[in-house]
C-alpha cells in the first residue's frame, strides 16, 4: 500500500496529503490485483502510523508519508530498477576518478576534487554500480543453472539461451578489467601528486625568518592534507576490490557452468547412440506375431554375475569345563614379610634418631661452639651407627652455612673413635654481634 500511495503521489494522482478514503481505495485496488479480501482500513492505518504514516498537522483526518517511508520506497526502486545496469563500470571510473594534466597544482585543488565531502557522492555511485553488477551476475548465474536443468529442451535452443546469458559474463568481465586498470592508473597518479607535495616540503631550505617558517608550515600542512585524502581513497578502493573479487568469483563459477553444458551434451549424445543401437538390435532380431513380439535367441542379453546366497547353520554350543589358570599361585612368605617389616622399623627408628640429633645440634651450636669430630664421636657412642652420625653432621654443616655461623676448618686430621675415618678439624660457633 505504501508503494502504491508513493506512486500515485509521484504521478500527481494524489496530493502529498491524502485521506482515509484514498487509503481505502488503494487497499481495494491491491485486493483486486492479488484476488484477496479487502483488509480493514482502520487496522492498517493503526499499524502504519508513526513509522510510515503521520497525521497532517493542519488538516484533521488526512495523512502524509514519513521520510522513512519515502526513503524505503526509493531504496527498493533503486534495487529493482537500478539505472547503472545499462552503464559500463569503466565509464564511471573514468568520469569520477581520473586526473587531467596539470589539473591539481595545490592542496586546495586536491581537496576540491577528491576531498571527503566532495567525493562522497561519487563513491556512492560506484557502490550502486557494483551492487547492480553483483545482482545482474547473480540473476545470470541462476538463469544459467535453470537452462542446464531444464527438461525436454531442444539442444539448439539450450545453446542459444546459454550463449545469450553467458555473453553477459564476458562483457562484464571485460568491463571490470578495464575498470581495474583505470583504478590502478588513478591511484598511481594520485600517489605521484602526493609525493610531489612531500618533495616540495622536504626540499624546502631550513627557514631562518618568520616568513620562511610560515611557508614551511604551509608546505607541511598541504602534504598532510593530500596524504590523508590519498589514504581515504585508497581505503575506499580496498573495499571496492573486495566487491569486484566477489563479482569475478561469480564469473568464474559461470565458466564452470560452460563445462557442465559440454558434459550435458556429451551425456545426451551417448544416450542417443545407445538408444539407436538398442533399436537396431531389436529390429534385427525380432519377429512379430499377432499377440506379441518374439526375439530371436541370438538377441544379445546382458548377463549379470550372480552367486546364490548360502545360509550356514550355526553350530551347537558346547558348555566345556573351565580351563585351569596357568598363573602359579605362591604361598605367603612369612619370613620375607618379617624381614621387610624389620628393615622398615630400622629405617623409621634411624630417621627419628637423626631428627633428634639435628635438633640437639642446632641448640648446641647456638649456645656454644662445637667441634664436628667430637660431636660425631658423641653420636657414635650413643647410637653406634655411622650413617646417623654422617647425616646429622651434613645437616648441621648446611644449617651453619645458611645461617651465617663461623665455620673454621684446620688442616689437621682427626680420627673418629672406633672407626677408621679421618676428618679435618672443624669448629662451628655463632658470630657475636656488638650493640652500639
Amino acid at each position: 500500500m505504501i508503494f502504491l500511495l508513493y506512486e500515485k503521489i509521484s504521478t500527481g494522482e494524489l496530493d502529498s496529503s491524502f485521506s482515509t478514503v484514498d487509503i481505502k481505495n488503494a487497499l481495494i485496488e491491491i485486493s483486486n490485483i492479488n484476488h484477496i479480501e479487502i483488509p480493514q482500513t482502520e487496522r492498517i492505518i493503526k499499524s502504519l502510523l508513526n513509522y510510515f504514516l503521520r497525521h497532517h498537522p493542519d488538516q484533521p483526518g488526512e495523512y502524509h508519508l514519513t521520510d522513512f517511508a519515502e526513503s524505503l520506497v526509493e531504496m527498493l526502486n533503486r534495487k529493482l530498477n537500478n539505472p547503472y545496469k545499462s552503464l559500463k563500470l569503466k565509464e564511471s571510473f573514468e568520469k569520477y576518478f581520473s586526473i587531467r594534466h596539470n589539473e591539481i597544482s595545490s592542496a586546495d585543488d586536491m581537496e576540491t576534487k577528491f576531498g571527503k565531502e566532495f567525493i562522497e557522492g561519487h563513491k556512492n555511485i560506484i557502490r550502486h554500480h557494483l551492487d547492480a553488477l553483483d545482482e545482474e551476475m547473480q540473476e545470470a548465474y541462476l538463469k544459467l543453472r535453470d537452462i542446464l536443468h531444464a527438461e525436454e529442451t531442444d539442444a539448439t535452443k539450450m545453446v542459444s539461451n546459454f550463449a545469450l546469458t553467458f555473453k553477459k559474463f564476458g562483457e562484464r568481465a571485460e568491463d571490470i578489467n578495464h575498470a581495474i586498470a583505470q583504478k590502478d592508473r588513478f591511484l598511481r597518479d594520485l600517489r605521484r601528486i602526493t609525493d610531489n607535495f612531500y618533495n616540495d616540503y622536504t626540499s624546502f631550505p631550513i627557514p631562518l625568518t618568520e616568513q620562511g617558517r610560515s611557508e614551511s608550515e604551509k608546505l607541511a600542512k598541504d602534504w598532510r592534507r593530500c596524504a590523508e585524502i590519498y589514504q581515504e581513497i585508497e581505503f575506499f578502493f580496498t573495499t571496492i576490490d573486495k566487491k569486484i573479487a566477489n563479482i569475478n568469483r561469480q564469473i568464474y563459477y559461470a565458466s564452470g557452468k560452460l563445462t557442465e553444458l559440454q558434459e550435458n551434451f556429451s551425456a545426451r549424445a551417448k544416450m542417443k547412440l545407445a538408444v539407436k543401437l538398442l533399436l537396431k538390435l531389436s529390429l534385427d532380431y525380432a519377429r512379430g506375431s499377432r499377440d506379441e513380439v518374439i526375439f530371436d535367441k541370438r538377441f544379445p542379453i546382458r548377463g549379470h554375475v550372480h552367486e546364490p546366497q548360502r545360509f550356514f547353520t550355526p553350530g551347537r554350543h558346547e558348555f566345556l569345563p573351565e580351563r585351569e589358570s596357568n598363573v602359579i599361585e605362591q604361598d605367603d612368605d612369612a619370613e620375607y614379610a618379617e624381614e621387610v617389616a624389620r628393615e622398615l622399623d630400622i629405617e623409621l627408628d634411624r630417621d627419628e634418631k637423626i631428627q633428634h640429633w639435628i635438633e640437639f645440634g642446632k641448640e648446641l651450636i647456638t649456645q656454644e661452639s662445637i667441634t664436628m669430630s667430637s660431636f660425631m664421636d658423641q653420636i657414635m657412642k650413643s647410637e653406634n651407627d655411622l650413617i646417623i652420625a654422617y647425616k646429622v653432621a651434613s645437616e648441621i654443616m648446611e644449617y651453619a652455612n645458611e645461617n651465617g655461623f663461623d665455620i673454621t676448618i684446620e688442616q689437621n686430621l682427626v680420627k673418629l673413635s672406633n672407626e677408621e675415618i679421618y676428618l679435618w678439624k672443624t669448629n662451628l660457633k655463632q658470630i657475636k654481634t656488638t650493640d652500639f
